[in-house]
């Protein structure tokens, strides 16, 4: 239940900015803003004001953080609320 939904926002984890690390790429070592990213595409903000997509693997958002790194100031940990989720699902089958 709880892992489904996890999973589904690390494989949409986006940054805020990126830097390309693609050898021999125009951009190669420029920071960049995104604006919109996928699992496999991030849309990124290139300097004359436009947009231009670019593979996720071309950058260095090419693997998400590991979860404790998503949020440093998360009251909760991963293996914390998949406990609660196992406890509420426990008393769902009570009633």
């Amino acid at each position: 239940m709880g892992t489904l939904s996890q999973t589904k926002y690390i494989l949409h984890w986006s940054p805020a900015a990126v830097t390309v690390i693609r050898p021999h790429h125009p951009l190669v070592g420029q920071k960049l803003d995104v604006l919109s990213s996928s699992k496999d595409v991030l849309v990124i903000r290139v300097g004359d004001g436009g947009s231009m997509k670019i593979p996720r693997d071309w950058t260095d958002a090419a693997t998400a953080p590991a979860a404790t790194e998503l949020h440093s100031d998360a009251k909760f940990c991963v293996a914390g609320l998949r406990e609660l989720v196992a406890v509420v699902c426990a008393l769902r089958s009570r009633a």
